[in-house]
């Protein structure tokens, strides 16, 4: 399994790297083409001059004209010219692929060929194009015939239709009807492949991460007995009438709630054109008695360490115990503890073993890369993580922040080595790395973690990622960015049982057309009710998503629950299968008493 998907994922890397390189090679023949350019708009603007009618000397200008193209190079040379740099105006950096596809076109072949990849939809032409140039695979000729044809009019480019028009221009020839240029057609064929298997829409039998996600849904049949109690314990209906009307009461609800609070709202305004906007707040100054209870825990805080921090909460809360090899309890290694400890720090700093044996005393690289290696997992570092976020969530302090109800997630950029299956181009941050994606709690502890790729959307994280936690803080409200707002994310938050929000925001406001809040007597001026502010702006709605906005009938939100619920349910069943952890501070109780800080090592 994890054999296919690194070979799925290499696949994809290399298709990656040699459009990168196709689009470098189109800047430096750009830049060698400024120059030419440049003469080819100078001799235009000199023919132009020249052929002016109303110029100082219009008689003779055809001659002066032609004389000026002869003095640029020709007539021949000046059209060679043109075509050159004609050939990649624009972004079509496509008819540069071939090249960089030559050297690995057998090895993707043979690739193709060991892996069974299928379509996760009833869309199959890339796999259909694929098996055409497979088929074609041993010849040599610059041009073959086209893929056959899928729509029932026969036309003959219909097999080529979910390309570009870029793509399409580069494999296709005016000049031989029917017939694609066999290079192009290939690098086009690798390029969409790798587009489906990073979007799902080509699944490879027998992998992992790049297997067919359709097989994991529950069939309606299913899904249909355990609806009734999914919905109790998510809080829903369990009708489309009563989903609808439940959605309906609470943006109605929301927009009462607006409308009340408007006018004491000095931090809202709502322009003319119903745009509504919150001002920036300016932070307060410090209280005299704020900054001396500051000092005053600063002197009685005795100085810590990082490590010995972690050192000190390993042996307190045993979170290390969670740590050991694939088989058996017995760690097999002297001084867990102090070796655990080590390697979560070395690598919690991002420092490798290799560098961190030449800081350390006591232990070697190797003994700190074979505790990463084999004694380590990414399923045993959220058990740990759990054991800690237990304990923290205990203690009295964090209950002055929040509750645990909430939580923000959000992405930050990571600088990784190049050689690495997960490391990838970011535009938005300029470098060369992965999304290390956190989820913080209300009261500021990362509940979880996950280390994305760049081009991945964010926007499935916010919720898998919870439904991942382990610890006892199971929020219900996710404050999430941009990347979160939109209405798969909104539907899904909502038939998990979560409150999908923006981060310190009112969220995205529509005026509710659909929506007619119930007329009031003192609300004047606003069709509905809604009242007329003073600067002529009518008070918004906030959307939610968009099935509860979606009229009046619930056969669409039926249809809608249908598809979605048995992600939900499937998502309820492991969570039931899934071995919660033991508190912590009682799971070890035993073994690790409660210790001066003289008694560590």
């Amino acid at each position: 399994m994890r054999a296919r998907d690194d070979l799925a994922e290499m696949l994809c890397e290399r298709v990656a790297g040699n459009l990168k390189r196709a689009r470098a090679a189109l800047e430096d023949i750009r830049e060698r083409q400024r120059t030419v350019s440049e003469k080819l708009v100078g001799t235009y603007r000199t023919v132009l001059e020249h052929l002016d009618p109303d110029g100082p000397e219009a008689a003779g200008g055809v001659e002066r004209a032609v004389a000026a193209v002869q003095q640029a190079g020709g007539f021949g040379a000046q059209l060679a010219d043109i075509e050159a740099v004609a050939a990649f105006h624009g972004d079509n950096y496509e008819v540069l692929a071939h090249r960089f596809f030559a050297k690995d076109r057998s090895v993707m072949f043979d690739l193709v060929a060991k892996l069974e990849l299928k379509a996760t939809s009833q869309d199959d032409s890339v796999l259909v194009v694929l098996e055409h140039a497979c088929a074609h695979e041993g010849l040599r000729r610059d041009f073959i015939p086209l893929p056959p044809p899928v729509d029932a009019a026969g036309d003959p480019e219909s097999g080529i239709m979910f390309a570009s028009g870029s793509w399409r221009r580069a494999i296709t020839d005016r000049r031989r009807p029917g017939m694609v240029a066999r290079r192009h057609f290939e690098a086009m064929v690798f390029a969409y492949l790798a587009e489906d298997l990073r979007t799902g829409d080509i699944a490879v039998a027998g992998a992992g991460e790049y297997a067919d996600w359709s097989a994991n849904l529950l069939p309606w049949s299913e899904c249909e007995p355990l609806l009734e109690g999914f919905c109790a314990q998510v809080g829903l209906p369990d009708t489309a009438a009563g989903f609808v009307a439940q959605l309906r009461g609470a943006h109605l609800a929301a927009a009462a709630r607006l409308d009340a609070g408007y006018a004491d709202n000095t931090d809202l305004v709502i322009a003319e054109d119903g745009t509504p906007t919150v001002k920036r707040r300016r932070g307060q100054e410090t209280l005299k008695a704020a900054e001396n209870l500051a000092a005053a825990i600063e002197r009685r805080m005795p100085e810590r360490s990082l490590l010995g921090i972690v050192a000190r909460t390993a042996h307190w809360l045993g979170w290390h115990h969670h740590f050991g090899p694939a088989s058996g309890p017995d760690p097999k290694i002297s001084d867990p503890l102090f070796r655990y400890a080590l390697a979560i720090f070395t690598g919690g700093i991002n420092l490798g073993p290799y560098e961190a044996a030449k800081h350390l005393s006591g232990i070697s690289a190797r003994e700190l890369s074979m505790v990463r290696n084999r004694h380590t997992t990414i399923t045993k570092l959220n058990a740990a993580i759990a054991s800690a976020v237990n304990a923290f969530a205990e203690l009295d302090v964090v209950k002055a922040w929040g509750d645990g109800t909430a939580v923000a997630a959000d992405g930050t950029h990571v600088e990784t080595y190049i050689d690495n299956l997960l490391a990838e181009t970011s535009i938005r941050y300029g470098g060369v790395g992965g999304i290390a994606y956190h989820y913080v709690a209300d009261t500021y502890v990362a509940l979880f973690s996950r280390f994305i790729p760049c081009g991945v959307w964010e926007a499935v994280h916010p919720i898998e990622g919870l439904l991942a936690n382990e610890s006892d803080v199971q929020p219900s409200v996710v404050h999430a960015d941009t990347q979160g707002q939109s209405f798969p994310v909104f539907a899904l938050a909502t038939l998990f049982g979560f409150d999908q929000r923006k981060p310190a925001e009112l969220g995205n406001l529509d005026a509710a057309a659909a929506l007619q809040l119930p007329q009031e007597p003192h609300l004047q001026g606003v069709p509905g009710g809604r009242p007329q502010r003073a600067h002529g702006g009518a008070a918004a709605l906030p959307r939610r998503s968009g099935a509860a906005l979606a009229g009046d009938s619930g056969d669409q939100q039926g249809r809608v629950l249908q598809r979605v619920l048995p992600v939900a349910l499937l998502r309820q069943q492991r969570g039931d299968r899934r071995q919660r952890p033991r508190r912590a501070g009682k799971a070890h109780q035993d073994e690790h008493p409660a210790g001066e800080p003289g008694d560590l090592p």
